[in-house]
Formats: C-alpha cells, sequence, structure tokens
C-alpha cells in the first residue's frame, strides 16, 4: 500500500484486512513525505520539513497500530519522490501519476 503525505486510505487498509482474515498476508506500507505548502518552503526555521516529518510519522505509527491490532505481518518503507518506482512516473513531466 503506497501513502502520500497526509493521505491514508482506510479503504485500502480494510480491503486488506479482511484479505488477512481469508489468507495470512504480508502487507508493505510504503509510505512518501507530505508535499507542504509552497509558501512555507521559503521559511527559515524548516517549518515545511517539520509538518511534513509529523504527518508522516503519525501515518507510519497509524498503520503500525492497525496491523498490530488486526494480526497483520507487515514492513514498512519510509522513501521520496525521486525513490518511487519508475512506473510511478509519467515519461513526459515526470510527475507522479500514481
Amino acid at each position: 500500500m503506497a501513502f502520500s503525505g497526509s493521505n491514508f486510505s482506510n479503504g485500502a487498509f480494510e480491503f486488506a484486512r479482511r484479505l488477512n482474515e481469508v489468507s495470512p498476508i504480508l502487507l508493505s506500507g510504503f509510505f512518501l513525505p507530505e508535499i507542504v505548502d509552497p509558501a512555507y518552503e521559503l521559511h527559515p526555521t524548516g517549518m515545511a520539513e517539520d509538518k511534513g516529518e509529523t504527518i508522516l510519522a503519525n501515518n507510519v505509527h497509524w498503520f503500525t497500530v492497525l496491523c498490530e491490532q488486526n494480526k497483520i505481518e507487515y514492513r514498512i518503507h519510509i522513501g521520496s519522490y525521486e525513490l518511487c518506482m519508475p512506473q510511478l512516473y509519467s515519461a513526459r513531466d515526470k510527475k507522479v501519476i500514481c
């Protein structure tokens, strides 16, 4: 499952939870950082990075809690948009299309 910033798909997790009830699964959570308001990018104190890291940490924590509560084996991958699978990029404009 891929999570981008503050987007946490409860529906996708519910689907994975139900699959795990039928037969045990290994669920990988790939977490991408939040894209924050560009106005914050010029802020000298690193406010944008702090906000993005907090959102990312909350999503990782929530994913971990849900997996453990539902006895789902899981792996966590934290990345950046540059490390996304090449299939997620448009060859013409390099925008994430997932």
